[in-house]
């Protein structure tokens, strides 16, 4: 889906956290799957080939 893992101590120290006593776990969803599953898109490629003719499909002027 996206990036995910766990969360570095270094971010648990700078939230004011302790890092022997708590843990975490990161995840998020790229704005690339969102328009993918909004737009029916079936392929992540298609977004970074540079086609126009996708492009404009999203209303989008080169």
């Amino acid at each position: 889906w996206g990036g995910c893992g766990m969360v570095n101590p270094n971010v648990l120290r700078a939230a004011g956290l302790d890092p022997e006593v708590y843990s975490g776990f990161a995840f998020g969803m790229g704005v690339e799957r969102t328009l993918m599953f909004r737009s029916d898109v079936q392929d992540m490629r298609d977004m970074a080939e540079g086609d126009v003719r996708f492009s404009e499909q999203f209303g989008m002027v080169v």
